[in-house]
């Protein structure tokens, strides 16, 4: 095992922990393997020709748990890839009511079948009823029309308020059917709105498909995550954890990108490192911007992150120290990264009492209904103000008339 040529992704997933457990690993060997030669690699993200041609051990590389050779190397699977943290800005409480408003009126093509439905079965409705019941469909064709188009509405949304009804046999038996066409259609007119209310009620919009996403430089498994959702790459200049961080959150506070993503693993020593003197400001910056966090999983799920061997003496050397230690070392890893906050994404309740939302729509809301009441003390006013202006003036006339 001595004198190994050893090349260590720097900037990659689980470099800093991989790195630790293979001097563990070394040091259980014995002192003479600690002259092998480690160099770390900053400058590419992917394993090429040069970099096998000058290695004996490479990792950390990605890779699928069950094969066996990679590159020509020997692959023996590490660690489970954890999954990673999607930031994006959460949204204002004017742009959520908002976005519930168009999503509102966006829905105006299946109203205007709703309508032009109800229009129709109004007009057979009409047709069967104005010689039998010309109380509630009067013969003439367009006060017919209208109060038939009335009945077919309201029936169609169970309102029902009876001023209008089918009295013949025919009538009743088209009713029943009407009724019938005419609920499944407001309900789903009423499921595409309370659907479309909540999307666009949602705090974020975490989707990344479409959307410019960035991504820390030299990290392989965040990219394939952003390509495996469909979103724009667009990676930073700085692989250190806590400068590249705040480079993302550059990107994102500037509206360059739409949100940016970081896995477990680097958000678990980014947060380690936060309170440091050096790194403060990056902390107390963070609390002064309001993102949103979700979790995102790679498609891949027997992706692990492993180690490449040229030699299969070193790779059995390897293995058997994995498997005689693998649910420690596993462990360990699985329990720091369980020490994350729950931030699960929920809709809030728009309506709550300490809901942003509520607070603006009751502002908006008052300030309606008071700009009402000005409006209507005002034209109060005015009638008053007539009233009594011909008062007197008849009174005028009464003493003219008198005199």
């Amino acid at each position: 095992m001595a004198n190994k040529r050893v090349s260590v992704f720097d900037q990659q997933l689980f470099s800093i922990t991989m790195k630790n457990t293979f001097i563990q690993m070394l040091g259980s060997c014995c002192d003479e393997c600690a002259s092998c030669a480690i160099q770390e690699i900053e400058d590419t993200m992917y394993v090429n020709s040069t970099i096998l041609q000058s290695s004996d051990i490479i990792f950390p590389v990605l890779g699928e748990a069950s094969v066996e050779k990679l590159h020509g190397f020997y692959f023996l699977p590490s660690y489970a890839v954890p999954t990673s943290y999607y930031f994006t800005l959460r949204k204002s409480s004017s742009l959520i009511v908002g976005e519930v408003i168009v999503a509102c009126l966006g829905l105006w093509p299946f109203l205007l079948i709703c309508l032009l439905f109800a229009f129709i079965s109004g007009f057979v409705v009409w047709a069967i009823e104005h010689r039998g019941n010309r109380d509630d469909f009067p013969s003439r064709f367009y006060a017919g029309i209208f109060d038939g188009f009335w009945w077919s509405f309201v029936s169609m949304t169970t309102v029902g308020y009876g001023d209008k009804v089918t009295k013949t046999v025919v009538g009743k038996m088209y009713a029943v059917f009407w009724i019938l066409i005419g609920i499944t259609m407001c309900s789903m007119f009423t499921a595409t709105l309370t659907s479309e209310i909540i999307n666009a009620r949602a705090p974020a919009n975490t989707e990344m498909a479409g959307k410019d996403i960035a991504v820390m430089k030299g990290r392989s498994h965040d990219i394939q995550i952003v390509a495996d959702q469909g979103g724009v790459l667009r990676i930073g200049t700085i692989g250190h954890t806590m400068r590249g961080i705040e480079e993302l959150i550059d990107l994102l506070e500037n509206k360059t990108v739409q949100g940016f993503l970081i896995d477990r693993n680097t958000h678990y020593h980014f947060n380690n490192r936060i309170e440091e003197g050096k790194y403060k400001y990056i902390g107390d910056r963070i609390k002064h911007i309001d993102m949103v966090r979700t979790e995102k999983v790679h498609t891949m799920e027997t992706l692990s992150c492993g180690m490449l061997i040229r030699n299969l003496q070193d790779y059995n050397f390897f293995k058997a120290y994995f498997d005689n230690n693998r649910l420690d070392i596993r462990s360990c890893n699985s329990m720091r990264l369980n020490t994350k906050d729950k931030a699960e994404l929920k809709p809030s309740n728009m309506f709550g009492s300490d809901s942003e939302i509520f607070t603006t729509v009751l502002i908006y809301s008052v300030s309606i209904v008071g700009a009402m009441m000005v409006v209507g003390l005002v034209v109060e006013g005015k009638r008053y103000y007539f009233q009594g202006r011909h008062a007197g003036d008849n009174d005028n006339e009464k003493i003219a008339l008198n005199s």
